[in-house]
């Protein structure tokens, strides 16, 4: 389908888009045309809890060397009036460089071209401003010590799991982040559950979290904190991560896209290492009291002392008794995360173009 004609459809077959001037929001999205990008909306959820049906664009820039930069850009309510909001998306081994100028932490561009944004500013022009940048200062860097080949020792997929890609994702992550184990229940669904390292003010903490698949790759995953309420509770000022539930709603979530090459800025692994960083710098669950693991890091105070992960470790088992017993204060907040999750579906978050 033709760019022109992808444009004109989407807005006529969409009624309450929330910009004033569609007329001008079609002119912008036109000058786009001599890109390979995606078009589509979705609901973008905000951070209150309220969402607004936006028009989105992703793709690929090439920045630098031929090499690719992945894009994803929300058109706001306020646009064109307002600048459009533009998240990089990394792969899974790239780290964004510390303290880039024009990108924050959580992948979200601040060029000078977005900051002097103005009434008749143009996306085409803003693209090139993009790959101008970022050809002068490359966003990514090559993240170091990757465990790219998994263990085979360490590395346990359910056999139930027979989707080739799944498997290959599930054995990346696992290799890089050993904590994790991968669950299957009474549904063919994988469940992945366990810790991942924080490093915060120079300690090293670990923090509980649960991923589920449903829909995977193609939808985003749901992504929870795990918490004992009655030792500690997620911050009230986090950015990231509900404070009720603990659902997780980081960017790369919300930007989630499986198609148009995006594959590999779409991993199981690149999405870990994504909440690695961002929880370094904004941890989600606070506690007044924290103990020394023997792994040498220090855990919260939900997290048992010793958190290796040998299934029939005396630690563990008392820690499925804590979870799974009926009643518990697990299951009250996976009760809470369930119906947080409905509230979303219904609402038609997807992440990015899930379709």
């Amino acid at each position: 389908m033709e760019w022109a004609t992808a444009i004109r459809d989407l807005l006529a077959n969409n009624a309450g888009l929330p910009y004033s001037d569609l007329s001008a929001v079609e002119n912008q999205l036109s000058s786009l045309g001599l890109y390979h990008f995606q078009l589509g909306i979705s609901q973008f959820s905000y951070k209150d809890g309220s969402s607004k049906t936006l028009i989105g664009f992703s793709g690929l820039i090439e920045s630098r060397k031929k090499h690719n930069l992945a894009i994803v850009g929300w058109l706001t309510p306020d646009f064109p009036r307002a600048p459009p909001d533009i998240y990089l998306l990394a792969k899974y081994d790239e780290v964004l460089e510390a303290n880039h100028q024009w990108v924050r932490p959580c992948g979200k561009v601040d060029i000078p071209y977005l900051q002097q944004w103005k009434n008749h500013s143009i996306l085409s022009i803003l693209i090139v401003e993009l790959v101008g940048a970022f050809g002068s200062w490359p966003p990514f860097i090559k993240r170091r010590n990757n465990k790219l080949t998994p263990s085979v020792s360490s590395t346990k997929i359910p056999e139930g799991i027979t989707d080739e890609h799944l498997r290959n994702g599930l054995k990346n992550l696992i290799s890089d982040f050993p904590e994790l184990g991968v669950h299957l229940r009474s549904t063919p669904i994988p469940l992945i559950k366990g810790y991942i390292p924080i490093t915060y003010h120079g300690k090293n903490y670990k923090v509980q979290i649960q991923i589920r698949l449903a829909g995977y790759p193609h939808r985003a995953p749901q992504v929870y904190i795990l918490w004992d309420r009655t030792k500690s509770c997620i911050r009230e000022d986090s950015q990231y991560v509900s404070s009720t539930t603990g659902l997780v709603h980081i960017p790369l979530l919300q930007n989630w896209s499986f198609r148009l090459g995006l594959e590999d800025y779409c991993t199981l692994v690149g999405l870990v290492w994504n909440m690695v960083g961002l929880f370094s710098l904004h941890p989600p669950v606070r506690s007044g009291i924290c103990v020394p693991s023997n792994s040498g890091t220090t855990s919260y105070s939900n997290v048992p002392s010793n958190s290796g992960t040998a299934s029939n470790s005396n630690e563990e088992k008392r820690e499925e008794e804590n979870t799974e017993g009926a009643g518990s204060d697990y299951e009250r907040q996976q009760k809470d995360s369930e119906n947080e999750l409905k509230m979303f579906e219904s609402s038609g978050w997807r992440g990015f173009f899930d379709g």
